[in-house]
């Protein structure tokens, strides 16, 4: 179609044309499946467009998505990791047990990184040294580190007693954003 030829077709026709391109993206379609789900669950219940459930499930989704900016830096270099969930879980745990044991913040939070590091030392050593698969190398951590979680707390949940100033980046506000959705947009724009 030349210039001239679209400088003569009529305003609506472009746009409805515009619809038809943007119908063919998968995204668009998954957000407009979002949006009216949102629409439908907003219809049915009075509760869920409130600031506190809108922010309570960006608190909830936000750990996740902090976790899942390492996993794109993975999955970008062909790689893949199947065990960063049980490694962060144990990581949790570890730093829970050591701050119910008494130990100062540092060591607490260092015994909870120590333990999310040797699991990339061990998925590292596995993948490059012995030359296993990354599938197989982290399903094998994967399970290596819920057995070990279901080992210590027998399935039992931990709640320890931590410091204001640590439980504040986890359970905080500012204003009414809860902390970990700010340090979520923070990781996003710095990694994007």
């Amino acid at each position: 179609m030349s210039n001239s030829e679209a400088t003569q077709t009529p305003p609506h026709r472009r746009f409805v044309s515009g619809l038809t391109q943007l119908h063919h993206v998968r995204e668009i379609n998954v957000l407009l499946a979002l949006v009216l789900v949102g629409a439908l669950i907003s219809f049915a219940s009075p509760y869920f467009l409130t600031t506190n459930n809108l922010m309570g499930v960006f608190r909830a989704f936000s750990l996740t998505a902090i976790m899942s900016i390492g996993m794109v830096m993975v999955i970008i270099t062909g790689g893949i990791d199947l065990s960063v969930g049980s490694a962060m879980g144990l990581s949790s745990l570890v730093t829970a047990l050591a701050f119910d044991a008494g130990f100062s913040m540092p060591a607490s939070i260092g015994a909870g990184v120590g333990v999310g590091l040797a699991f990339g030392l061990a998925n590292g050593f596995l993948i490059t040294a012995i030359g296993l698969p990354p599938f197989i190398a982290t399903l094998g951590t994967l399970s290596i580190g819920r057995g070990l979680m279901y080992m210590i707390t027998h399935g039992v949940p931990v709640t320890p007693d931590t410091p204001e100033f640590f439980s504040f980046f986890g359970q905080g506000y500012i204003g009414p954003v809860p902390v970990p959705v700010i340090i979520m947009v923070v990781l996003m724009v710095v990694f994007t």
